[in-house]
């Protein structure tokens, strides 16, 4: 099963997101038990319908449930996973280290994933690159 005391922990992802892929990581290296649901990435109509049952409209993945509570910043997740379920590698002693830790991996693995992971055909497609464009203004489709 997958819950963690009394609080079911699903974790809302698409094939080849890095962030998903991080957090996933921190899941399985803390031991925490959690189900997995795959979303369409881009997703139709702007919408994930999975969560929007929920009345959540956020779009970007990964999106962690711990029990009621939806969590949607990767580095948000990892602190609420470690104030949550203080997995054994946590020394609440040592929280400065732990946040340098949490930032030296936020700003690093998307690359290190990028440099070792080949890139997904579906990151190459048209109408995925105009959903990202509608997303964030930095990026163009002009290179």
């Amino acid at each position: 099963m997958a819950t963690e005391g009394n609080k079911t922990v699903v974790l809302f992802e698409y094939e080849g997101s890095p962030n998903a892929l991080k957090t996933k990581y921190h899941l399985l290296f803390s031991d925490i038990a959690y189900y997995s649901s795959t979303q369409p990435d881009p997703p139709p109509k702007g919408i994930r319908p999975d969560l929007e049952a929920f009345g959540v409209t956020y779009r970007l993945i990964p999106i962690l449930t711990i029990g009621r509570d939806f969590i949607c910043d990767t580095l948000l997740i990892t602190r609420i996973i470690n104030q949550t379920f203080k997995p054994p590698f946590v020394n609440s002693k040592d929280v400065l280290t732990l946040r340098a830790l949490e930032d030296y991996a936020s700003k690093h693995f998307i690359v290190s994933v990028n440099i070792l992971t080949p890139l997904p055909d579906k990151f190459k497609k048209l109408d995925f690159l105009q959903d990202r464009q509608s997303l964030w203004s930095w990026f163009t489709l002009e290179h």
